[in-house]
């Protein structure tokens, strides 16, 4: 069983817009759901889809749903900006956004304001 969250088609075009980042992380095919009773004495399976590997099959991007652990996409996330020289801010919570056509001003709890050309959060 895989401990994670799931990872669809939208998200990972998104991750893919950062030439390299998918090829960092390290993912799982996610090739079937299985939909299972929470009645601790009922063992069955209630469904199992097979929808993530044929979408992914159909695919010419080879795009799917895959899984990862959150720590594990956090972590490797971080590394592979800050090796491009990719400012991280911590201990910074977000208030605001204001999106422009080529950057985004954000607006911090404690007073700080930037101009970042994207923001992942």
């Amino acid at each position: 069983m895989f401990s994670g969250f799931r990872l669809q088609v939208n998200g990972l075009r998104v991750l893919a817009e950062i030439p390299g980042l998918l090829d960092y992380i390290p993912r799982y095919h996610l090739d079937e759901f299985h939909f299972y009773s929470v009645i601790p004495e009922d063992k069955t399976d209630i469904a199992i889809l097979h929808h993530p590997k044929q979408m992914r099959e159909a695919r010419s991007d080879g795009l799917g749903t895959f899984g990862i652990r959150r720590s594990t996409l956090q972590k490797k996330t971080v590394e592979f900006a800050e090796k491009l020289g990719v400012e991280v801010k911590w201990d910074h919570q977000l208030e605001s956004l204001e999106q422009h056509d080529d950057s985004v001003t954000v607006t911090f709890a404690n007073g700080v304001k930037d101009k970042f050309s994207f923001v992942i959060g």
